[in-house]
């Protein structure tokens, strides 16, 4: 999960990096909390 923006390198700008690193990093960290809220209340996931 996560994105890319398909720029030259030579174009990649500070706010193009932290678009980037903002949405990769915080949808693993989401996830990571849903998850483990999902299995504390005893609803395990069965992923098939």
């Amino acid at each position: 999960m996560g994105t890319t923006l398909s720029r030259p390198a030579a174009e990649h700008s500070d706010n193009y990096w932290n678009t980037v690193m903002d949405l990769n990093f915080d949808v693993r960290i989401i996830l990571a909390l849903e998850f483990g809220h999902v299995q504390i209340l005893g609803e395990f996931l069965v992923l098939r």
